[in-house]
């Protein structure tokens, strides 16, 4: 076998494998040494750390194309090698090239591998990004760590759930912290708990959300995405264009729900009078969306936009 790798014998392997070592820029010998390695059937201790350190770096500069490949190409190998930050990595990718299956997967095997908090609640987040909020359940509920982001994601999951017994538990603690971040998440989740629950929503709470949302960022508006939507539905029907278009151009620019957090806003601007950009906005849905609305959507805007010209 050794010999497939271009090694005469186990003196050569060692030899190379002592000057890869002590080497920081690899090579073609140090890779050959890394193959050897990822073809037997039985991991030492040393041939993992080898392979991590020579893999790894190109792993964290890899693009999301190439990562995804390779990991599926041997998953097993991947998740037995590498630390859980490089793992990560990975999961991103999958995620980026939309293998969702193979990404829930490893983001609960990291969330398990590890103790370090962050990387837990980031790969929780991305499992309800994701939509596998049993998953991340099963991770928070052990959890000692009790922060505002843990709060915030284990909101989420009781949204998610439709447990909103116990959303309404959590939102009672979110409240009291001093976090703008779970400031705001409070008042998207109240303006939903009251919606489900009472079928009316306090307008004060509208605005809130509209004061605090800049206080989350990218990842967090995605994580939110669900209770989001809903919030931008509601203000929408309330006549809070305003707010509306925030929440929507938001989640709209993320790629969240893309067809339909797009429409809402091309018929937001529709209805602002901001029929340029309602038109431009529709036409890029009409290419990539299959809802029968965006059709209708698009014939309002337009009949709208040839009044206007005639009416000038």
């Amino acid at each position: 076998m050794l010999e497939r790798y271009g090694f005469k014998g186990e003196r050569e392997l060692n030899e190379a494998k002592s000057a890869c070592n002590r080497s920081t820029q690899g090579g073609t010998m140090c890779y050959r040494v890394g193959l050897y390695y990822a073809q037997i059937d039985t991991f030492l201790p040393e041939h993992r750390k080898f392979i991590s350190k020579l893999w790894q770096k190109y792993i964290l500069q890899g693009l999301p194309s190439i990562n995804s490949k390779l990991y599926l190409s041997n998953p097993s190998f991947f998740n037995n090698i590498f630390a859980p930050a490089t793992l990560y990595k990975i999961a991103m990718d999958l995620r980026h090239e939309g293998y969702k299956r193979e990404a829930v997967k490893l983001f609960s095997i990291i969330s398990k591998k590890t103790i370090r908090e962050d990387l837990v609640l980031k790969s929780v987040a991305n499992l309800l990004i994701l939509n596998a909020p049993e998953l991340a359940y099963k991770i928070l509920k052990n959890f000692p760590y009790k922060s505002d982001k843990y709060l915030i994601l284990l909101a989420e999951t009781y949204y998610k759930l439709l447990d909103f017994e116990n959303l309404k538990l959590i939102l009672e603690s979110m409240k009291k912290l001093p976090s703008k971040k779970a400031l705001t998440a409070y008042y998207i989740f109240k303006i939903n708990l009251d919606f489900f629950t009472k079928n009316s929503v306090d307008y004060k709470d509208l605005r809130k959300v509209k004061d605090l949302l800049g206080n989350l960022n990218s990842q967090e508006i995605l994580v939110l995405g669900d209770a989001l939507t809903k919030v931008g539905d509601i203000s929408f029907e309330k006549k809070d264009y305003e707010l509306a278009e925030i929440i929507f151009k938001k989640l709209y620019n993320l790629n969240y729900n893309k067809c339909y957090s797009g429409l809402e806003l091309a018929y937001i601007y529709y209805k602002l009078g901001k029929l340029d950009i309602a038109r431009k906005l529709i036409d890029n849905l009409s290419k990539i969306c299959k809802n029968p609305q965006i059709k209708l959507t698009k014939y309002l805007i337009n009949l709208r936009k040839t009044l206007a010209d005639i009416l000038k």
